[in-house]
């Protein structure tokens, strides 16, 4: 696994390995300029994992947290997430 230096001297092993391949993966994934279907549904079930994760580390799921688990949606719905705007995640 690639070392994201500015957070593996911070996270311990579960939340660091957890963050990468459930957070960062799929956002790579869902920056791609053009997204098969498999690879929507690899990032919509890992960024599941990921607030799902999140809870059980941290007993709890903020908003912000939550609203990982709508990327695909937004990618599906906007196309690539460089296009979109973050406000749609804000309260």
């Amino acid at each position: 696994m690639q070392p994201y230096p500015n957070v593996i001297d911070i996270l311990p092993e579960p939340y660091y390995t957890s963050f990468v391949q459930n957070y960062i993966i799929p956002v790579k994934l869902l920056l791609k300029p053009r997204c098969s279907k498999q690879d929507l549904k690899i990032a919509e079930n890992r960024l599941l994992k990921f607030v799902r994760e999140c809870k059980s580390f941290y007993k709890r799921v903020t908003l912000k947290i939550h609203s990982v688990a709508h990327l695909v949606d937004e990618r599906e719905n906007s196309g690539n997430l460089q296009h979109s705007s973050g406000m749609v995640f804000r309260f």
